[in-house]
């Protein structure tokens, strides 16, 4: 870490493409391709190649060979943020319905607020998703049945599995290291 790097009020390092591990330096170009800038997670997410590749690679999976909509995979993400109470990934996730994969605003709101929507198949990724996480895994198989009778494939319950993961990485660091919110992701603050 050089002199003048910042830091975080927890003490771990926030990189930039100069000061970021070289293993990092891809994910951080990556991600400048992709958003137009370097979220201050993946900043911080650099110092561990491991985490910003798997991070990285998460989402890139998640996406390009999910079955999920990209509108259902952020919608599940803004999900899975909102019951982490994950404040950064609220907002990320806000963002990016705003103007990446558009989710009607009532249904961001709701579920920013912790609350059940009105739309069938968003309303059912809610509930399965939260009871997914919550069950670590071990959901009934009842239960994934009548998940999969409302249209959803056994494919889709385990692209959740992908999302929940990625989300995970993303939860625990911004806990862990207090990542600050980004400047385009403060119209959407909790």
């Amino acid at each position: 870490m050089t002199a003048t790097q910042n830091i975080t009020a927890t003490g771990f390092p926030i990189h930039n493409p100069e000061t970021a591990p070289e293993a990092s330096r891809q994910v951080m170009e990556g991600m400048q391709q992709k958003m137009g800038f370097i979220p201050n997670l993946i900043q911080i997410m650099a110092e561990s190649p491991a985490l910003a590749h798997s991070y990285l690679g998460l989402w890139d999976i998640a996406t390009k060979n999910g079955g999920l909509s990209p509108e259902e995979l952020n919608f599940v993400a803004l999900v899975i943020s909102e019951h982490q109470k994950c404040k950064y990934c609220i907002a990320a996730h806000s963002n990016v319905a705003d103007t990446v994969a558009p989710i009607e605003n009532e249904i961001v709101a709701a579920i920013r607020e912790g609350r059940s929507v009105e739309n069938p198949r968003f309303e059912a990724l809610r509930i399965f998703a939260i009871k997914l996480y919550d069950a670590q895994g071990y959901v009934p198989e009842p239960e994934v049945n009548e998940f999969i009778k409302q249209g959803f494939s056994r494919r889709e319950v385990l692209d959740i599995v992908v999302i929940i993961a990625w989300k995970t990485l993303s939860g625990l660091t911004t806990a862990l290291t207090a990542v600050d919110l980004d400047k385009e992701f403060e119209p959407y603050k909790i």
